[in-house]
């Protein structure tokens, strides 16, 4: 099974460290992963994530969001609309900005997934990983 695996650092930074026998664990059972960080901005400190970096896809920054929006309404307009407008329910309101980020970064997700020919996205986190992944998903 090829796997998009959704992490919040992994594997930069020091937090996360607990995946890596789980990542380890599906490699050995023959499933092939990719591993998106929704950050990237902290140094690799790790030894034991050699297998990790070596599968990451580390998200882009600004206009590659927009143009994969923009790709998602060319495509489907209604659906790429009705991911944004269910985050009017998002509670706290603050969350909203952060909310909408995350949607646009899954619909370049999207096209990842589509051209790496993924089967399942894993979202490893209940926050901002899996409002990526939902994103992608919508």
């Amino acid at each position: 099974m090829r796997i998009v695996y959704v992490t919040q650092r992994l594997p930069f930074g020091t937090g996360e460290t607990f995946i890596v026998p789980e990542i380890d664990a599906l490699l050995a059972d023959g499933h092939e992963l990719l591993i998106v960080p929704r950050l990237s901005s902290d140094p690799v400190v790790h030894d034991d994530v050699a297998a990790a970096m070596a599968r990451t896809r580390v998200l882009p920054r600004g206009g590659d969001i927009l143009a994969a929006v923009a790709r998602s309404l060319a495509r489907q307009p209604r659906r790429t609309v009705r991911a944004f407008w269910r985050l009017r329910r998002t509670r706290p309101r603050r969350r909203l900005y952060s909310n909408a980020v995350a949607t646009a970064q899954g619909m370049w997700l999207a096209d990842v997934a589509r051209a790496w020919g993924a089967d399942h996205i894993h979202a490893h986190w209940a926050h901002l990983t899996a409002t990526l992944a939902m994103g992608r998903a919508r």
